[in-house]
């Protein structure tokens, strides 16, 4: 049996919930299924993306505290958005608040054309569009 035979569903953490959250339902068009004081869940298609301000950890982690990226030029991880039309995403997310990086470009190796983006917490999106016949 594979062991993630469901899907992966990220959790980022965030400064401002209703921040992120309107930045991502508008970004993804993702539509709100949970929504609590410091948590919401969201959802775009089959995909979910959980957000989550940055507390207290809980009890069954103590350990270790979920955070934004503590560094102007290091962050923890990279989400990927797949869309359609890559310089067309750009100029929405921009217009949503999100800082493009960088033109979309053709990557050396072909078959995707992409950019990157910080969002309104400094967390680090690659919009990557499919070329045909990737």
């Amino acid at each position: 049996m594979d062991p993630i035979a469901v899907g992966v569903a990220p959790l980022i953490a965030v400064s401002d919930l209703d921040v992120s959250v309107e930045f991502y339902t508008r970004a993804l068009g993702a539509t709100v299924r949970l929504r609590l004081q410091h948590y919401a869940l969201l959802e775009a298609g089959t995909q979910r993306l959980h957000l989550a301000v940055t507390a207290s950890p809980p009890p069954d982690r103590p350990q270790v505290a979920l955070a934004p990226a503590s560094t102007p030029d290091s962050r923890p991880f990279l989400l990927v958005l797949q869309v359609r039309d890559c310089d067309s995403a750009a100029e929405s997310i921009a217009a949503l608040g999100a800082q493009v990086l960088g033109p979309p470009t053709v990557p050396p190796w072909g078959g995707e054309r992409r950019c990157f983006a910080l969002d309104p917490d400094g967390h680090l999106l690659e919009l990557n569009q499919a070329l045909p016949g990737a």
